[in-house]
């Protein structure tokens, strides 16, 4: 089983090449790994947007990056290694995230 910090680091790299970006506090990372058809709907439209970037790395890893308009730097990834194994990353200001209210 390969640890979350292996995740964490493709995705700090993806960033810095697509990006050109250092993640750095109070941003932090957050991996998830679920079945591409069980994610939510919101989330797939927005990985589906003309907003998201596709890019193909290299072979069997392809990648989607959607950032929003109101922070920039809080990224939602999608990543596929080998068609085969799905995982999503979210890079989050977590400072807004503690003091936000709670969704109802």
């Amino acid at each position: 089983m390969v640890s979350s910090a292996v995740y964490e680091k493709i995705v700090r790299g993806c960033e810095y090449v697509l990006a050109g970006r250092i993640i750095e506090e109070p941003y932090g990372i957050q991996i998830y790994f679920v079945h591409k058809h069980n994610i939510p709907e919101d989330l797939a439209r927005g990985l589906e947007s003309p907003a998201a970037e596709d890019v193909h790395v290299g072979p069997g890893f392809r990648v989607v990056r959607v950032a929003p308009h109101v922070d920039p730097y809080a990224v939602a990834y999608e990543i596929t290694l080998w068609g085969s194994a799905y995982f999503f990353a979210f890079i989050m200001n977590r400072s807004a995230a503690e003091v936000a209210p709670p969704v109802n």
